[in-house]
């Protein structure tokens, strides 16, 4: 029988991935290390990914994926995931991710949403994150509580600027 993997842990996965270079599946207990560069037809090199796997969907193994990285983290830590929307089920449950958050001393960063909903406004997401327990066990930040800033992509092919919360400049 197959196990998933809850979207939300894919996407913690994917952004600490796309961070460090390497791709992750939670599928086996084992890690694949590195392939070296190699070039591609164009004779640009190329890296390959790193596929980090687990059949334990647990906070030990959120933890041990984190140590298989060889990778320490220090200063201002942001963990951006869902603090879900109330009434839904759709985020991970705090318990799932509290070593990890923990053992980084990272701060749970959100933004308040862009449709109208039940995290429209500050306040909403505030409550959204306590009533789902988010708050009992790291400090969470609304990144955009006081508004937003532009970072500029000056030599951006598509996009010279993105929007972010304003209190991206803290971290």
């Amino acid at each position: 029988m197959k196990r998933y993997v809850p979207a939300q842990i894919a996407l913690i996965v994917i952004v600490l991935g796309a961070f460090y270079g390497f791709s992750v599946s939670l599928q086996n207990n084992t890690v694949r290390k590195p392939v070296n560069t190699v070039a591609t037809a164009q004779t640009k090199p190329a890296k390959t990914s790193v596929v980090y796997m687990t059949k334990e969907i647990n906070s030990a193994a959120l933890v041990d994926i984190y140590k298989a990285l060889g990778r320490k983290v220090s200063g201002k830590v942001a963990v951006k995931i869902s603090t879900g929307e109330p009434g839904g089920h759709n985020y991970l449950s705090p318990d799932l991710i509290k070593d990890l958050v923990q053992s980084v001393h990272g701060t749970i960063v959100e933004c308040n949403t862009a449709y109208p909903g039940k995290r429209a406004s500050t306040a909403m997401s505030k409550q959204a994150a306590q009533d789902h327990g988010f708050t009992a066990i790291a400090p969470v930040d609304i990144m955009d509580e006081d508004g937003s800033i532009a970072l500029p992509f000056p030599q951006g092919t598509h996009l010279k600027q993105d929007y972010v919360g304003s209190h991206f400049k803290k971290l």
